[in-house]
This record gives structure tokens, sequence and C-alpha cells, in this order.
């Protein structure tokens, strides 16, 4: 490899040129395909990983003995993973997978700790980088978990959906810095999607949307997969598809689902293109994921009570 490559990526652009001529030396170029595992949780780890092109999830397991999984965070280039390897030897505490083509560049043990003993120096600003990049994700995981803590909280202790949708928009839009932002619920018994909640700059009017039809959220809902939209003049799912006056330049859309069934979508957007990532993606999928449970509570509640009235009325008379 050469070393002029290593300056592309932020995390080694620092260093200096004797020191990214030795890395160079020993680090590997893998490839991976999308969805393919590049470590799983439990298994022994014995190599650093940066990714250089495409993008890597991470992921833990929900409970030991189940299959299901949630996303802890999506990593692009430029990002570490996988660092604590060339210190200890633990198992993996987490899964790491590639969402979609991703090339990545590896740094084996036995590697690090040859630079280490022949040139500690060298060694010692490799780590000062690493621990850079470690401190950036932490802090970033530390905020989703706040977003989720209060969020969580919110949502448990809302009686009403209105109130629920209210909470959830204004701290998730916050969180992930949106100007603007809209809860879409399906309607019970027909399949439009009603405007229950805004935040932020939203025009009063914003109509009603169905699902499958040319507008953005429409096609959300058909096929039930979120849309991170980066530049809406630029992507082509957003071409020919006439614009809402919400719609901004950079778009969030996510599914409410549960069990596969769609309750409706989530909308947020910014005036500037690429104001959103993977990560706020991946939070907004999270809190959906929570909204869609507590709107079936919610539904679940109001319809024991319309029974208890109905009740009540039929002893009086």
């Amino acid at each position: 490899m050469d070393a002029s490559t290593l300056q592309r990526l932020e995390v080694f652009r620092e260093l200096p040129a004797p020191i990214r001529t030795e890395l160079a030396q020993v680090l590997d170029e893998r490839t991976y395909a999308d969805g393919e595992t590049i470590f799983a949780e439990g298994t022994p780890g014995d190599t650093l990983f940066c990714v250089v092109d495409g993008a890597v999830r991470i992921e833990k397991r929900v409970a030991a003995d189940e299959a299901a999984t949630k996303t802890l965070s999506i990593l692009t280039p430029g990002e570490l993973f996988g660092e604590m390897s060339v210190f200890d030897s633990k198992p993996r505490s987490a899964t790491a997978r590639a969402d979609g083509p991703t090339i990545l560049w590896a740094l084996p043990k036995p590697a690090f700790e040859t630079l280490l003993a022949h040139n500690p120096t060298s060694a010692l600003q490799l780590l000062f980088s690493l621990m850079r990049a470690m401190n950036e994700r932490i802090r970033r995981l530390n905020s989703s978990v706040v977003v989720y803590d209060e969020i969580g909280r919110s949502i448990g202790s809302a009686d009403h959906l209105q109130t629920l949708l209210d909470r959830a928009l204004h701290q998730l839009g916050e969180a992930i810095g949106a100007d603007r932002g809209l809860a879409f619920i399906q309607a019970e018994f027909h399949r439009e999607l009603e405007v229950r909640a805004r935040w932020g700059s939203v025009p009063p009017a914003t109509p009603v949307e169905l699902p499958g039809t040319e507008y953005l959220v429409g096609q959300v809902a058909n096929g039930t997969s979120p849309w991170l939209v980066l530049d809406r003049a630029q992507d082509l799912r957003c071409q020919a598809r006439p614009p809402r006056s919400w719609e901004g330049t950079s778009l969030i859309l996510a599914p409410i689902l549960i069990s596969g069934s769609l309750l409706g979508v989530m909308a947020f957007s910014h005036t500037l293109p690429r104001r959103f990532d993977r990560n706020h993606l991946n939070l907004v999928e999270g809190i959906g994921r929570q909204i869609a449970q507590a709107l079936l509570n919610l539904r679940h509640r109001e319809e024991q009570h319309s029974r208890a009235r109905m009740g009540r009325q039929f002893v009086k008379f």
C-alpha cells in the first residue's frame, strides 16, 4: 500500500509522513459484500479496522439467547472499530457487518505489536490518533443514549396520542438538528396518512398523503423502507416527484412499523444539504419502533375505555 493513500482519511492525515510509511507496510486492505459479517459478537478478536469506503453497521444482540439485534452505530469512511482487540484478548462485544459494498484497512494485533517493538514513537502517535477517534464515537453514542432515555420516558408517560407525537417530534428533531418535522399517522379504517403532529416551521396546510403516490411520504409508506436524502436535487429517487411545501434539501423519512405493519411515517427536513447521516436515520428508526408500540398501546386503551362506556350505558338503559 502507498503511504500517500493514508492521507485520504483524517484519522491518519495528521500522522507524520515516516509513521504513515511504516503503517502502510502493515495495513491489509479487505473488501466485503453488502451484509457480509466482518466479525461476530462473542468471537475472538485480534484486528483493528478502518472504514475506507462504504459503511459498517455495529450490531448488538438484544438478548444472549436471541437472534434479534439492535444497531448501535453506523460507521462511515475514516472511522475505526475493533480497536480494543489490539490491547486485550477479550471476545468481540458486538457484531460488525458491511452495510453495502465496503472496503476496510485491517491492522492485525501482531503487526501493531511489531510496530510497537521496533518504533515505540510511531506506535504512540498512532495510539493517540486511535484515542481521538474512540472518544468521538463514545461522545456520539452517549448522546444517542440520552436521546433514547429522554424520548422513552416522554413516550412512556404520555396518556394521549397527540402528547406522545408532539413530545417525540420536538425532542427527536432537536437531537438530529432538523429544521422541521411531521408525524403522519395512518387512519384506522382507511389508508390515508394524516398529519397528526408538526414541529418547527411547517406550513399549516400540509396535505394528506396516500401510500404509493408520487410524493415522497407515500413512496416510503408503500415500500416501508426508510429514506435518507442528502440532497433532494441530486437524489434520483426524488427527481420527477413534486416537492411538498415542508420538504427541505436534506430529508429523513422513516416508516413507523410494528411486526411489518405500517402505522405511519415520520419525516424531518433541513434547508441545507447533507445535514443528516446514517446514524441520525438509525436514531429516528429506533424511536419510530418505540412510538409504534406506544401507539398500539394507546389505541388498545382507548378501545377498552369505549367498551367500558358502552357497558355502563347498556346497564343504564
